[in-house]
């Protein structure tokens, strides 16, 4: 049951990836990317506020749940390294497109937040929003 609800949600987030309804450009276009972040940021604009994006200067950083990838860009511009898990197939094209298009690094992976395999004392910051 649980393996199948599991399937459920991640079937509807590959098909509804998280935020991409909120912006009117070409799907996961350098554009697109660019008008979801200005849309993120007004709507979550205490996101700026708590987190101190630069407090991972030289830290490696895992997030959780990584929707569009614009929390993780802001992650990856100070990191050390950055490492995006997300359940969904679609969640990660679209986080390394959004990678890709600001020229940052980072490992992108498909995976169960409640399953991972990576090691526990790897990461100074875990982050997971949403």
């Amino acid at each position: 049951m649980v393996e199948q609800n599991l399937k459920q949600v991640e079937e509807f987030w590959d098909e509804n990836l998280c935020g991409h309804h909120f912006v009117d450009k070409k799907y996961l276009s350098r554009e697109f990317f660019d008008d979801y972040t200005k849309f993120r940021y007004t709507k979550t604009h205490h996101l700026d506020v708590y987190i101190d994006w630069s407090s991972a200067r030289g830290k490696d950083v895992l997030e959780i749940g990584i929707g569009i990838g614009a929390d993780g860009t802001r992650w990856a511009e100070f990191a050390k390294t950055y490492t995006g898990v997300d359940l969904t197939r679609e969640a990660v094209n679209a986080t390394k497109l959004h990678f890709g298009f600001k020229g940052l690094k980072g490992d992108i992976l498909q995976g169960n937040a409640e399953k991972l395999e990576l090691p526990s004392d790897k990461f100074d910051i875990v982050y997971s929003h949403g």
